[in-house]
């Protein structure tokens, strides 16, 4: 799990350059971070024994792409939940909960 973790940041940091709200609207970031990188921490999920470490790994990777497609910065002070709220997604931790 530490690998696709690992493998999930490196993705998103190569595009979080591309998700910068004015460039891009949240509807095709959305679309961009599901096609390219939510397959990564999700592919073989269902095997995993899943960690409370590896959920407070995987979380902050998440909602550090999340706020660049919703055009917020940590000085906001807007909490996970009104930003996962607010595009109408759900979690990696939660699509594997669900998935299980």
């Amino acid at each position: 799990m530490q690998q696709k973790v690992a493998k999930f940041a490196q993705i998103l940091g190569i595009l979080n350059n591309i998700l910068k709200p004015p460039v891009v609207r949240k509807f095709s970031g959305i679309i961009v971070y599901n096609a390219l990188t939510l397959p990564i921490p999700l592919y073989g999920s269902e095997i995993w024994t899943h960690r409370k470490k590896d959920k407070k790994r995987l979380t902050p990777v998440e909602m550090k792409c999340f706020r660049r497609i919703a055009g917020y910065t940590l000085f906001d002070h807007k909490r996970n939940e009104e930003i996962l709220e607010e595009l109408k997604i759900e979690s990696v931790d939660e699509k594997v909960r669900r998935c299980k």
